[in-house]
């Protein structure tokens, strides 16, 4: 007797092929690194304009603006009659201010934005025409310049990667001997383990979490133009030199295709599978947050007399009642009281109160000072006049 289960598989399969899947892809990294090429390289087309396109289209004398903004492009891809909506997100003006100390917010702000409207989302009543931004994976861009890893993107990789799964690549590697790459990735990798850096830690998978990790950082040559070649004696894809040519598909020269057999073709699965977990454990813990600041904010609130605040997990449907009285306006609302800028604006607001009360407290105190010497200089003149009075009255009985 066979019930048919062994079609199951397949049916799963052909329904997966109609509905496709996302992936949405973070680049984080300086100007000038390649993003925009190694995304093309990757597509094989011109996902993204760069900036040579750009000026084509500008003003003469027309600056670029330098800041930190989050821009998204997406693209759907077909191959064998299935559908991958690619998301690539871009940060323009990443590190480019004098002061980078909050550099990173504007990434992680927005990964963890992504993840809230996506709960949201899930609360409508028509859930048909929503929309995925999650971020699934982040590939941090190293300015190889600076013989390591600076300050600013360890503690922006430290953030990031608390966040989503990521991996560091080394851009531009035709520009880096043999050796220096091999030196460039000893010393980052030492810094990601010095650093606490989590390299893909959402993925449950813990050998293929090592086989990522020890591979870190990926080093890429982006090219969006084929030269030709005498040994292959065909076109490839990379940049001629004086002193030969630096493929992109060739692993003796970069990792780019080890790169992008994780991204597209081996790990796409575990890196969304991932994603979907932690978003989960993202989900759980700002419901429990959202009843915890219910019950201080409407606690004569009548209608949530019946609430159990302290176990959330018993109030079965009624809990909705307060997803509905706290929502995404008063969520907002607290996430700008946790920024690290509102909290650091408000450090500085307190030691600038505190020192403006210590300067009014030391006036007062040296015009208190002031007053009593003042005060005690009078009663000393005070008894000398009273002195002076009592021997002028004995003068005058004497002269009586």
């Amino acid at each position: 007797f066979n019930p048919g289960i062994d079609i199951l598989p397949k049916q799963v399969e052909e329904l997966k092929l109609r509905s496709g899947a996302i992936f949405n892809l973070l680049c984080v990294g300086q100007s000038g690194l390649g993003k925009t090429t190694f995304i093309n390289t990757l597509f094989g087309t011109s996902v993204l304009s760069n900036v040579w396109q750009e000026v084509e289209y500008k003003q003469p004398n027309v600056s670029f603006a330098k800041t930190t903004r989050v821009v998204a492009h997406k693209a759907h891809l077909r191959e064998d009659g299935f559908n991958l909506d690619f998301t690539v997100v871009d940060t323009p003006g990443f590190g480019d201010y004098i002061d980078n100390q909050f550099a990173y917010l504007a990434v992680t702000d927005y990964i963890d934005e992504q993840l809230r409207l996506y709960m949201f989302q899930e609360e409508q009543p028509y859930r048909d025409e929503k929309v995925d931004n999650r971020v699934h994976l982040c590939l941090f861009f190293i300015n190889t310049s600076s013989r390591g890893i600076s300050p600013g993107d360890i503690e922006a990789m430290k953030h990031i990667s608390s966040r989503v799964n990521l991996i560091p690549v080394i851009p531009k590697a035709d520009t880096l001997t043999t050796s220096e790459i091999a030196e460039m990735k000893r010393l980052v990798q030492q810094i990601i383990t010095t650093q606490g850096i989590k390299i893909c830690d959402f993925i449950d998978d813990e050998s293929l979490k090592q086989s990522v990790t020890s591979q870190v950082p990926f080093t890429l040559i982006g090219s969006e133009s084929y030269v030709y070649s005498t040994e292959a004696e065909s076109s490839v894809l990379g940049r001629k030199y004086r002193w030969g040519i630096a493929e992109v598909e060739n692993p003796e020269h970069c990792d780019f295709i080890k790169l992008r057999d994780l991204l597209m073709a081996s790990n796409m699965v575990d890196l969304i599978l991932s994603t979907e977990l932690y978003y989960e454990s993202c989900r759980s813990k700002l419901i429990r947050t959202r009843v915890k600041q219910a019950k201080e904010m409407f606690a004569s609130d009548n209608s949530l007399a019946n609430i159990d605040f302290v176990n959330p997990d018993l109030n079965s449907l009624d809990i909705c009642k307060i997803l509905c009285k706290f929502g995404k306006k008063q969520v907002d609302e607290l996430v700008v009281q946790w920024s690290p800028i509102f909290v650091q604006k408000q450090l500085i607001m307190k030691k600038r109160y505190t020192e403006i009360i210590t300067h009014e407290e030391k006036k007062f105190k040296d015009w208190k000072r002031a007053l009593f010497a003042k005060q005690s200089a009078f009663n000393q003149e005070i008894d000398e006049l009273q002195k002076q009075v009592a021997e002028l009255s004995k003068d005058i009985h004497r002269l009586k």
